[in-house]
């Protein structure tokens, strides 16, 4: 019998087992499930955009982000 990964619970069948097209698409609808929700927490609403680093220096970071003057913070 198929064990489950940890965090998402695919189906890793055993070398064992022959090959199961149902297994490959249960787990596909599973992944695609998740990089749905991930993609709506990141990307739509007030989250959107969303992420704060703190450092005690600016040294020696490199970014491709935009310096605002008004909130005194880097946009990427």
């Amino acid at each position: 019998m198929a064990i489950l990964t940890p965090n998402i619970g695919l189906e890793k069948p055993l070398v064992t087992e022959n090959y199961d097209v149902m297994v490959f698409n249960r787990n596909f609808d599973i992944l695609d499930k998740m990089v749905a929700r991930l993609n709506n927490t990141l990307f739509s609403g007030d989250l959107a955009y969303r992420f704060l680093f703190q450092f005690d220096t600016l040294d020696g970071i490199e970014t491709n982000g935009v310096w605002n003057q008004n909130l005194g913070r880097i946009e990427i």
